[in-house]
């Protein structure tokens, strides 16, 4: 059996076309090469049209299934694609990813979609494809599946979480045509027990699973070592890992027992995610004893009320100062996660987030537009306030799909595009001497905040943008 997933990783940016290794597909893939079915992947990078799509279908053994997953931000693509392969091919269709588990209904609806995977999918999607095998057709009792059969669809309960990771196989990395080859991501844990509003995971929790409970699971810390010693020995040219959870330090007594391991049987550096208040002296000296080198921290706002009463991140400023400092004093290379454009940001309270940035020293930043995702706390609030503008947008980094003003809107873009380069000039100028800094801040903060700047600023960074790509790759994009 042949099955062939579609990863909408679509960019109009061709500096970011390069693709990227997604573990959630990883993992499926691992879990039915393990039971002889054969997978590959058609990751599109780029905007491509419908007859496109159907032809690089072409490119890949005939599928018995084709395996869609997307984010929200990407389901657009896949209504436009499934619809065209609909029409030109009768293959068998699923859609999953977290966008067809937060709305499943509309995810169904799609126009070329046969079913769709709600919640966790190895052992959904496997079931599956054991039915395609035996030559039957009926998937209205697979539990995390919905199915649209005629007119009849099938919704069926979610099945119980997986609680013992260990028993997953390795994500299959090799499903992937490009990875950077000097870097190895994997997972240590799965779930987070927060609920920060703008955040799916606590809605994924209770809209599919009814409550909290075993959502949070950890693999042994021998597992993490033996999956990290199988990559170094089948990949030798990798140079560091990434461990791309929420939080790898969440529970300390653990996370210390891990990171002993670590030490004593891998001698490759390492990246981290991190949550401020979690960050103490104790963890930071054992991250950076355990060759931590860099830690990614969701600092997301600056500004306390935006933080803790918007964002509900229930994180002081104080332990915001203390996460970066420790870590700066360790010398852990320190990477900022940061957003505006958020629902009642003002202009003032975006450039708290710059200037807390800027004070801080910190050595790499992030910075994305605010986007309402499906079923979190703040898209409620966004569309109880009537703040949602237009229905779609490709990413988090072009534009805002929230009402705001011309100049507040220009000015959220603004800060967006030149962030590191605000972050840097703001740094230096809390340098000079206390009287000058303020002076210099000060007419730097009228400055930025005008409306004629931001809008010719963002116009002379998307001509740079687009000169840059026409030199380096040759044409228009």
């Amino acid at each position: 059996m042949n099955v062939l997933f579609v990863y909408a990783n679509v960019s109009i940016d061709p500096n970011h076309q390069k693709g990227y290794d997604y573990l959630g597909i990883a993992y499926l893939s691992a879990v039915l090469k393990k039971n002889n079915i054969n997978t590959e992947l058609f990751q599109v990078r780029k905007p491509i049209s419908e007859s496109e799509f159907v032809e690089g279908i072409k490119n890949y053994k005939t599928p018995d299934l084709i395996a869609f997953t997307s984010t929200t931000n990407q389901v657009y693509f896949v209504k436009k694609w499934a619809d065209a392969l609909r029409k030109s091919k009768n293959i068998l269709t699923i859609l999953g990813g977290v966008h067809a588990t937060l709305r499943p209904e509309e995810s169904l609806g799609l126009n070329g979609i046969d079913m769709i995977c709600v919640g966790e999918g190895e052992d959904a999607l496997l079931d599956v494809c054991k039915k395609i095998m035996n030559r039957d057709t009926d998937f209205s009792q697979i539990p995390n599946i919905w199915w649209k059969n005629g007119d009849k669809i099938y919704k069926n309960k979610p099945r119980p979480l997986i609680e013992n990771l260990d028993v997953l196989p390795f994500p299959d990395k090799d499903i992937y045509d490009f990875i950077p080859p000097e870097r190895y991501q994997l997972f240590a844990s799965r779930g987070c027990p927060y609920v920060c509003s703008y955040c799916f995971n606590h809605s994924y929790t209770k809209e599919t699973y009814g409550s909290a409970k075993n959502f949070l699971r950890f693999r042994t810390p021998e597992n993490i070592i033996e999956e990290i010693k199988f990559a170094i020995k089948k990949y030798p040219e990798i140079q560091y890992i990434h461990f791309i959870d929420d939080i790898l330090p969440l529970k300390k007594v653990l996370f210390a027992k891990f990171a002993k391991l670590y030490k004593e049987n891998i001698s490759l550096p390492y990246v981290a995610h991190a949550r401020p208040n979690l960050l103490d002296e104790e963890i930071i000296k054992i991250l950076k004893e355990s060759n931590c080198i860099q830690l990614q921290i969701g600092l997301e706002s600056g500004n306390d009320y935006i933080r803790n009463k918007i964002l509900k991140r229930n994180i002081s400023r104080q332990q915001i100062v203390d996460a970066f400092t420790i870590s700066k004093k360790y010398g852990i290379k320190t990477y900022s996660y940061n957003m505006t454009g958020i629902p009642f940001e003002t202009k003032d309270s975006a450039l708290d987030t710059m200037k807390l940035n800027a004070s801080l020293d910190i050595d790499l930043f992030q910075i994305s537009l605010y986007y309402p995702y499906p079923k979190t706390e703040l898209e409620k609030v966004c569309m109880e306030q009537n703040l949602i503008e237009k229905e779609w947008n490709i990413d988090c980094f072009t534009d805002s799909i929230l009402k705001f003003d011309k100049p507040t809107k220009e000015f959220f873009v603004f800060l967006r595009g030149y962030f590191v380069v605000l972050v840097k000039f703001y740094s230096r100028m809390y340098k000079l001497p206390k009287t000058l800094s303020k002076i210099t801040i000060g007419i730097s903060d009228i400055i930025i905040k005008n409306y004629i700047f931001c809008k010719f600023a963002n116009k002379v960074r998307a001509t740079l943008v687009k000169t840059r790509n026409i030199i380096k790759h040759g044409k228009k994009k």
